[in-house]
């Protein structure tokens, strides 16, 4: 039964593949165009790489123990779970709703 389990490889593989692509996707990326979104309610493309970053940060700082003091203070809670002034870009909130 154990040989049907997926290892911690498994996961890893591909995943500096995914890194590059999403790194070569984002960096030429000038400010007006990491404010741009498919819609108004939408989240836009700099506030989806915060998030993802966000995300990464937390997870290596409180899932695997990996510490940094220049961020701990950001990594107290998950990404996106901190309140967020309405409307402000990591509200879900449709202006005017």
């Amino acid at each position: 039964m154990t040989g049907n389990q997926p290892t911690l490889s498994t996961y890893y593989n591909g995943w500096d593949v995914y890194q590059d692509l999403l790194t070569k996707a984002v960096a030429p990326l000038s400010a007006d165009q990491l404010t741009l979104s498919s819609a108004p309610h939408l989240r836009s493309i700099g506030i989806i790489a915060a998030h993802i970053i966000a995300a990464r940060v937390w997870w290596f700082h409180n899932v695997m123990g990996e510490v940094s003091p220049a961020l701990a203070h950001d990594v107290v809670e998950p990404p996106d779970t901190r309140a967020a002034p309405p409307n402000s870009p990591v509200d879900s909130t449709p202006p005017g709703k």
